[in-house]
């Protein structure tokens, strides 16, 4: 088994590439033996998946794989010609189902012309582009755009990602059984406080709570903490840390910087990003995408499969919207049922003679692959 690791970035899990079984240079294919399909962006899936005649979606090529995997005689290569290729639901695969390899030979997923200088460069992509951008007429600088239910906790523009806004806490939090209290009055004025998460950083740690509602009086601020989230962090954290909030994360109010965005969630299915451009971007022309897959390619019990040269971006995972927040140690997260792994944008279970080789993995909002169980 090898692990490659990167290091966290701030709001994210580090990312994993994780192969699997046997080493790469003993199980490469022979293109020239190999029986090819192809994938292209210009294609249809109404054609055979030929060179000439090639898919248009991966979906099409997995049918068409487990067709043959029954059968196999040689090695089956799916290659995909150069383009982003967005997906509508995780692509997923299954001994059952027909995507392993058999007879000794394997289905590999793989970049055109992967390792030659002909080699396309490929993307599986679990986002959404958000066009129809329109400057606010509410506050000056900003901009946004309708994106009906679209949930996501990740932004990039122009490839680059945006910031979910932050502003400072108070530091005269007192601590309290249901979150705290503070004589300064700053909280009062937060708008949709809801939203707002509040970032713990201790060491290598990183956890985060939402906010369930903020009260006060002209002296007094009283802050309530989402439960079960409050007693996880109390339990994990402990009374001695959780006074010291690194910052609050997420309102309407934080969106002050270039680079910052905004998910307004206050109409159920008619929500709109709010966004404050960096000085170099023209959201006239911009490229927006929003991560809205959790999981990109999941197999359970498969075997004798590979992926080649392929990009594998635009994941979100939206569980520390929960309730039960993100009470965080390492890359695991508590529930009330105990601590849970965070789960990969490609995840394995169950798993045989599964190989990564050459392939990247970017814009992800948790790890790149979960650990095989």
């Amino acid at each position: 088994m090898t692990i490659l690791r990167k290091p966290l970035a701030a709001g994210t899990v580090a990312a994993t590439v994780l192969a699997l079984g046997l080493p790469v240079a003993a199980v490469a294919a022979d293109p020239s033996e190999a029986q090819q399909l192809y994938v292209a962006r210009w294609g249809n899936d109404s054609w055979p998946g030929t060179a000439g005649r090639p898919f248009a979606t991966l979906e099409r090529a997995q049918r068409a794989v487990r067709a043959k995997t029954a059968h196999m005689e040689s090695d089956l290569v799916v290659s995909v010609r150069g383009g982003i290729y967005p997906l509508a639901a995780p692509l997923r695969m299954s001994d059952e189902a027909g995507d392993s390899g058999g007879n000794g030979h394997r289905v590999i997923y793989q970049a055109y012309g992967y390792g030659t200088a002909r080699q396309e460069p490929v993307t599986i992509s679990g986002g959404r582009t958000v066009t129809g951008w329109r400057p606010d007429t509410r506050r000056d600088g900003l901009w946004r755009a309708d994106v009906g239910g679209l949930e996501t906790r990740q932004l990039y523009v122009d490839g680059k990602r945006a910031d979910r806004p932050t502003a400072g806490v108070p530091r005269t939090l007192t601590l309290t059984n249901t979150g705290y209290t503070t004589t300064s009055t700053v909280p009062q004025k937060w708008q949709s406080p809801g939203d707002i998460e509040f970032v713990y950083r201790y060491a290598y740690l990183e956890g985060r709570c939402g906010v369930a509602g903020i009260s006060g009086t002209a002296t007094r601020t009283t802050i309530t903490m989402d439960q079960p989230c409050w007693e996880l962090a109390k339990a994990l954290y402990g009374p001695e840390q959780l006074p010291t909030v690194h910052e609050a994360e997420n309102s309407s109010s934080f969106v002050t910087r270039p680079g910052d965005w905004y998910l307004d969630r206050s109409r159920p299915g008619r929500h709109e990003l709010l966004y404050r451009p960096r000085p170099d971007e023209d959201m006239r022309h911009a490229t927006v995408v929003a991560p809205v897959l959790e999981a990109l390619v999941t197999g359970t019990g498969v075997r004798d499969l590979g992926f080649r040269g392929l990009t594998f971006a635009y994941a979100t995972w939206l569980a520390p919207n929960d309730p039960a927040g993100f009470a965080a140690a390492w890359s695991m997260y508590m529930r009330p049922e105990g601590l849970l792994t965070v789960p990969g944008a490609v995840a394995f279970h169950n798993a045989e003679r599964v190989t990564f080789e050459g392939n990247r993995f970017t814009h992800l909002g948790g790890p790149a692959t979960a650990w095989p169980r």
